[in-house]
């Protein structure tokens, strides 16, 4: 009887030091965390620990989240080659205003390690400030059109905050949009 009890004690104790040990910090580990979206190259569709879904973008493109979710933007890949970048607030549905500038960005084919360069350029919409933009355009670089790309934009300045972005096309329907046209 007294080796029962040891063996109940001991299994006892073995299972509070485990569950002491998963929830110390509220599952919040890092291995538990999503990675901040700039390390990330492509938007959420997980609901659960820290990830959440988009609503669809507005013009069938790829809702990314921006600095652990504070904006976002909408990627919509065109035939071509043209790449359109929307700039939207925390609520996905609303348009951003940032100040107009060029974008620095890479592009590479999905799983590739050398990346191309190009730009994406203001082009203000109907409605922006002056000065200001909630689009910006650019084209792939030409062996990439058509292909299933990671985009990288490396330095996109909202008010006195500068974010890195990164996203993926998909040949996958994004949050209930088109796939990439080819």
């Amino acid at each position: 009887m007294n080796r029962i009890v040891k063996g109940l004690l001991a299994v006892t104790a073995g299972t509070a030091v485990l569950m002491l040990a998963g929830c110390s910090d509220g599952g919040k580990t890092a291995s538990n965390q999503s990675p901040p979206a700039a390390a990330a190259p492509a938007a959420s569709t997980k609901t659960g620990d820290g990830d959440h879904a988009h609503k669809a973008g507005q013009f069938g493109g790829i809702i990314v989240p921006i600095g652990s979710d504070s904006y976002h933007a909408e990627a919509v890949f065109q035939k071509g080659g043209m790449l359109k970048l929307y700039t939207l607030g925390a609520d996905e549905s609303k348009v951003l205003e940032v100040e107009a500038q060029t974008l620095s960005a890479f592009a590479k084919e999905d799983g590739a390690t050398e990346a191309e360069p190009f730009e994406l350029k203001a082009q203000p919409q109907p409605g922006d400030q002056p000065g200001k933009t909630s689009l910006f355009v650019g084209t792939l670089p030409k062996g990439l059109v058509g292909k299933k790309v990671e985009v990288t934009v490396v330095n996109l300045r909202i008010g006195s905050e500068r974010f890195r972005v990164g996203f993926k096309s998909s040949s996958e329907v994004p949050h209930g949009g088109p796939a990439m046209p080819q």
